[in-house]
């Protein structure tokens, strides 16, 4: 996976998460800061790293910036 296929991906899995947030809660932000903290705790977790070449991905992965996390 090379960095385009890579947010191509991260917009489905966004959307698709989106789409399955409860009624009245469904917000691409929130999908997206949520896949963006997994990723990220993927990433930092040694065994997960190690196993799935995660290290690959890193420099894509988004910061999950919001006003409340800012």
């Amino acid at each position: 996976m090379n960095g385009s296929e890579f947010r191509s991906w991260l917009d489905l899995t966004t959307e698709d998460l989106r789409e399955r947030l409860p009624s009245g809660a469904q917000h691409w932000g929130t999908a997206r800061k949520c896949i963006n903290i997994f990723a990220r705790d993927a990433l930092y977790n040694h065994d997960l790293r190690i196993s799935y070449d995660l290290q690959k991905v890193e420099s894509w992965l988004e910061l999950p910036l919001d006003s409340h996390v800012a």
